[in-house]
């Protein structure tokens, strides 16, 4: 199959919602990776994305140089919120992560098997006797919720059905729908932490939320309490969605992968460990350069300099190299916001 020419294009006019990008994606980051270690876009503000793997590894550990505190996405709509903690930085983020990463531990995941296994269960007998389901809407985008607002975020019982409804739109419904549904699932998390801000403690995750952490030596505001709410909704749910569905896809496209885990349940934890690296919820994750701020270099010699940085012998990995080790190419992107410098 004769692969786009605009695939030719996308190192000189990268652009995310492009559809080639998105229909040819395994041809489209092999061709990133292979020909053009750092692509340019225009749209919005103007980015680079970064598509070898030292690169990007360095720019997720260097966090004063490559901020995450402007927001993840590339191109935000207007009215856009920061998601947390993903949108801030040290010690705010670390802050967060601390009293957060306790209820997401491996030890924290195995005392939900069972429930879980139980939850599976019960949906798939909802659709077992017609023969056949939709997997997404009758299952992956189903499951995740109940385990979420069951035992981790516990929400009254009655108002799942709503709820589930305007995650699925936000989710995966028509981009028109998109942001009123958000809307609405804002409005009933912040009524929610309302409510259980004046009742008794639990013990639970919510009480860590409301409690809050320290921001800038302040108690964090109230609305950061409730975007960490939507993030572990929203970051919880279609991300995980997309995790199953993508081990379902690989199952079904390739039966004797399928017949093999059948016969060795020993190698499930592999399986799932390289669907999710196949099928990545997320991939491309956008960080705003800080040092741009700090230099005076012109704009032309700034980004020349910085693709000699990022392409001198021995800073980036073959195409080879690079697929081995992460078994799937990522994008990381990079935005320039000083006062006159965009790229």
């Amino acid at each position: 199959m004769k692969k786009p020419d605009r695939l030719n294009s996308l190192g000189t006019d990268f652009d995310i919602d492009d559809p080639v990008f998105a229909e040819n994606f395994e041809d489209a980051l092999e061709h990133l990776v292979a020909h053009c270690p750092v692509a340019h876009s225009n749209r919005g503000p103007g980015y680079h994305a970064f598509n070898r793997y030292e690169d990007v590894r360095r720019c997720a550990q260097n966090w004063r140089a490559f901020s995450s505190a402007d927001g993840w996405m590339l191109d935000p709509p207007e009215g856009n919120i920061h998601i947390l903690p993903e949108d801030s930085d040290p010690p705010y983020h670390t802050n967060w992560r601390r009293v957060l990463n306790p209820f997401f531990t491996a030890q924290a995941v195995d005392e939900l098997e069972q429930h879980a296994r139980d939850y599976a269960g019960e949906l798939v007998d909802k659709f077992a006797g017609r023969g056949e389901c939709e997997y997404v809407a009758d299952f992956a985008a189903q499951l995740p919720g109940l385990i979420l607002f069951k035992h981790i975020l516990p929400v009254p019982v009655d108002d799942l059905p709503t709820l589930f409804k305007d995650i699925d739109i936000y989710s995966f419904g028509p981009i028109v729908d998109r942001a009123p549904a958000f809307g609405r699932v804002y409005v009933y998390l912040q009524g929610f932490l309302e409510a259980r801000r004046d009742a008794q403690p639990k013990g639970d995750l919510v009480d860590v939320i409301l409690a809050g952490v320290e921001r800038a030596g302040e108690p964090c505001p109230w609305d950061d309490k409730v975007h960490i709410a939507l993030d572990v909704v929203f970051g919880g749910l279609a991300t995980t969605t997309h995790a199953m569905s993508g081990a379902i896809y690989e199952l079904a496209r390739q039966p004797e992968i399928r017949r093999g885990l059948l016969g060795n349940e020993a190698h499930m934890h592999t399986a799932v460990e390289e669907t999710v690296r196949m099928h990545a919820p997320v991939v491309a994750v956008g960080r705003t350069d800080r040092s741009a701020r700090r230099t005076t270099r012109t704009r032309r010699s700034h980004c020349a300099e910085l693709r000699r940085r990022l392409t001198r012998p021995g800073r980036v990995l073959a195409t080879a190299e690079f697929r081995c080790r992460t078994r799937r190419s990522r994008s990381h992107s990079v935005r320039c916001r000083s006062a006159s410098l965009h790229w």
